[in-house]
């Protein structure tokens, strides 16, 4: 098994790769044009491609100061989780083979 899994991304417009140890990560926002007061919604899966389940996973993502995370956003595959913030960081689900989880947050461009 993977033990203690961290994702750490540095926001921005961009679409962002990752693929370590069968885990590939994607990170789209919904626009790729933005003005002050717009909203963002970043979207980031996250994919094992390998046969082992994935544990102790924390995800992190460290917003530039450009943005401002709209705090109560975050949802989990789904599932609304208020109190949850990218900044600071959360833990994850195992991660089983095949399997993958979606981040999905809100921020306000400044």
């Amino acid at each position: 098994e993977l033990e203690s899994t961290q994702f750490n991304l540095e926001s921005n417009l961009l679409t962002i790769n990752i693929i370590d140890n069968d885990i590939a990560l994607l990170k789209t926002a919904s626009s790729n044009v933005v003005k002050t007061g717009d909203q963002l919604t970043y979207t980031i899966t996250i994919t094992n491609n390998g046969e082992i389940e994935n544990t102790d996973l924390f995800f992190t993502d460290t917003l530039p100061d450009t943005v401002e995370f709209v705090a109560g956003s975050v949802k989990v595959n789904d599932e609304a989780k208020d109190q949850f913030n990218p900044n600071n960081g959360f833990s994850l689900d195992n991660l089983g083979a095949g399997q993958t989880i979606k981040i999905v947050f809100d921020v306000t461009i400044k």
